[in-house]
Protein backbone atom coordinates (compact mmCIF):
# COMPACT_ATOMS: atom_id res chain seq x y z
CA UNK A 1 0.00 0.00 0.00
CA UNK A 2 1.46 3.34 -1.04
CA UNK A 3 1.92 6.30 1.28
CA UNK A 4 -0.93 8.07 -0.56
CA UNK A 5 -3.30 5.14 0.09
CA UNK A 6 -2.31 5.00 3.75
CA UNK A 7 -3.00 8.72 4.16
CA UNK A 8 -6.37 8.42 2.42
CA UNK A 9 -7.34 5.41 4.53
CA UNK A 10 -6.41 7.15 7.78
CA UNK A 11 -8.31 10.25 6.67
CA UNK A 12 -11.41 8.21 5.80
CA UNK A 13 -11.28 6.50 9.20
CA UNK A 14 -10.87 9.85 10.98
CA UNK A 15 -13.82 11.38 9.12
CA UNK A 16 -15.97 8.35 9.92
CA UNK A 17 -15.03 8.52 13.60
CA UNK A 18 -15.88 12.23 13.64
CA UNK A 19 -19.23 11.44 11.99
CA UNK A 20 -19.99 8.66 14.48
CA UNK A 21 -19.30 11.04 17.37
CA UNK A 22 -21.56 13.63 15.71
CA UNK A 23 -24.26 10.97 15.20
CA UNK A 24 -24.09 9.87 18.84
CA UNK A 25 -24.26 13.46 20.06
CA UNK A 26 -27.21 14.39 17.82
CA UNK A 27 -29.37 11.32 18.38
CA UNK A 28 -31.15 9.71 21.29
CA UNK A 29 -30.98 6.07 20.34
CA UNK A 30 -31.84 6.14 16.65
CA UNK A 31 -34.11 9.18 16.77
CA UNK A 32 -32.87 12.70 16.20
CA UNK A 33 -32.98 14.50 19.51
CA UNK A 34 -33.96 18.07 20.24
CA UNK A 35 -30.75 20.08 20.47
CA UNK A 36 -30.09 23.75 21.11
CA UNK A 37 -28.64 25.92 18.34
CA UNK A 38 -25.52 26.41 20.47
CA UNK A 39 -25.03 22.65 20.83
CA UNK A 40 -25.51 22.12 17.09
CA UNK A 41 -23.06 24.93 16.31
CA UNK A 42 -20.41 23.35 18.52
CA UNK A 43 -21.12 19.93 17.02
CA UNK A 44 -20.69 21.25 13.47
CA UNK A 45 -17.58 23.21 14.42
CA UNK A 46 -16.14 20.11 16.11
CA UNK A 47 -16.80 18.04 12.99
CA UNK A 48 -15.23 20.69 10.75
CA UNK A 49 -12.25 21.04 13.09
CA UNK A 50 -11.70 17.28 12.90
CA UNK A 51 -11.79 17.36 9.10
CA UNK A 52 -9.40 20.34 9.07
CA UNK A 53 -7.06 18.48 11.44
CA UNK A 54 -7.12 15.46 9.12
CA UNK A 55 -6.21 17.64 6.14
CA UNK A 56 -3.43 19.34 8.12
CA UNK A 57 -2.10 15.98 9.32
CA UNK A 58 -2.10 14.70 5.75
CA UNK A 59 -0.06 17.67 4.64
CA UNK A 60 2.40 17.35 7.52
CA UNK A 61 2.79 13.58 7.31
CA UNK A 62 3.06 13.28 3.56
CA UNK A 63 6.53 12.85 2.24
CA UNK A 64 7.85 15.85 0.35
CA UNK A 65 7.80 15.29 -3.38
CA UNK A 66 11.15 14.88 -5.05
CA UNK A 67 9.68 16.44 -8.17
CA UNK A 68 7.81 19.70 -8.54
CA UNK A 69 4.89 18.39 -10.60
CA UNK A 70 2.79 15.30 -9.77
CA UNK A 71 2.80 12.62 -12.42
CA UNK A 72 -0.14 11.85 -14.69
CA UNK A 73 -1.32 8.88 -12.63
CA UNK A 74 -1.58 10.94 -9.43
CA UNK A 75 -3.44 13.69 -11.26
CA UNK A 76 -5.83 11.17 -12.79
CA UNK A 77 -6.55 9.55 -9.42
CA UNK A 78 -7.13 12.92 -7.75
CA UNK A 79 -9.29 14.27 -10.56
CA UNK A 80 -11.46 11.17 -10.80
CA UNK A 81 -11.96 10.87 -7.05
CA UNK A 82 -12.76 14.60 -6.75
CA UNK A 83 -15.39 14.30 -9.49
CA UNK A 84 -16.88 11.24 -7.81
CA UNK A 85 -17.00 12.97 -4.42
CA UNK A 86 -18.66 15.98 -6.02
CA UNK A 87 -21.28 13.78 -7.66
CA UNK A 88 -22.03 12.06 -4.34
CA UNK A 89 -22.40 15.48 -2.70
CA UNK A 90 -24.69 16.66 -5.50
CA UNK A 91 -26.81 13.50 -5.27
CA UNK A 92 -27.12 14.00 -1.51
CA UNK A 93 -28.29 17.59 -1.94
CA UNK A 94 -30.89 16.45 -4.48
CA UNK A 95 -32.00 13.67 -2.12
CA UNK A 96 -32.51 16.18 0.69
CA UNK A 97 -34.45 18.46 -1.68
CA UNK A 98 -36.62 15.50 -2.73
CA UNK A 99 -37.23 14.60 0.91
CA UNK A 100 -38.17 18.22 1.66
CA UNK A 101 -40.71 18.16 -1.20
CA UNK A 102 -42.00 14.80 0.01
CA UNK A 103 -42.40 16.16 3.51
CA UNK A 104 -44.13 19.30 2.25
CA UNK A 105 -46.60 17.15 0.31
CA UNK A 106 -47.41 14.84 3.23
CA UNK A 107 -47.35 17.44 5.95
CA UNK A 108 -44.84 18.52 8.57
CA UNK A 109 -43.00 15.88 10.53
CA UNK A 110 -43.90 13.09 8.09
CA UNK A 111 -40.23 12.05 8.26
CA UNK A 112 -40.49 11.60 12.01
CA UNK A 113 -37.65 12.88 14.16
CA UNK A 114 -35.54 13.50 11.03
CA UNK A 115 -37.99 16.11 9.77
CA UNK A 116 -36.41 18.74 7.56
CA UNK A 117 -38.63 21.41 9.09
CA UNK A 118 -36.49 21.18 12.21
CA UNK A 119 -33.07 22.79 12.31
CA UNK A 120 -31.67 19.57 13.77
CA UNK A 121 -32.81 17.69 10.67
CA UNK A 122 -31.12 20.17 8.31
CA UNK A 123 -27.84 20.13 10.26
CA UNK A 124 -27.90 16.34 10.45
CA UNK A 125 -28.54 16.05 6.70
CA UNK A 126 -25.71 18.48 5.85
CA UNK A 127 -23.11 16.69 7.95
CA UNK A 128 -24.27 13.26 6.78
CA UNK A 129 -24.00 14.23 3.12
CA UNK A 130 -20.62 15.89 3.61
CA UNK A 131 -19.09 12.95 5.43
CA UNK A 132 -20.52 10.44 2.96
CA UNK A 133 -19.07 12.37 0.01
CA UNK A 134 -15.67 12.75 1.70
CA UNK A 135 -15.38 9.08 2.61
CA UNK A 136 -16.56 7.97 -0.85
CA UNK A 137 -13.93 10.22 -2.46
CA UNK A 138 -11.17 8.85 -0.25
CA UNK A 139 -12.13 5.21 -0.77
CA UNK A 140 -12.26 5.69 -4.53
CA UNK A 141 -8.82 7.32 -4.42
CA UNK A 142 -7.46 4.31 -2.48
CA UNK A 143 -9.00 1.82 -4.91
CA UNK A 144 -7.67 3.67 -7.93
CA UNK A 145 -4.22 4.08 -6.39
CA UNK A 146 -4.04 0.35 -5.63
CA UNK A 147 -5.32 -0.58 -9.06
CA UNK A 148 -2.76 1.44 -10.99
Amino acid sequence: MSQYSKLMLSAAIAVEIAYLVFFILMTDGLTLGSRSPRFMSFSVLGFLATVAAVVLAQQLLSKPATRHVPDEREELVDTTSEKFGGRILEAGVFAVAALAIYEAALGPHSLGSYSLTRSEGIVFAMITISSLAAVARMILAIVQDLRE
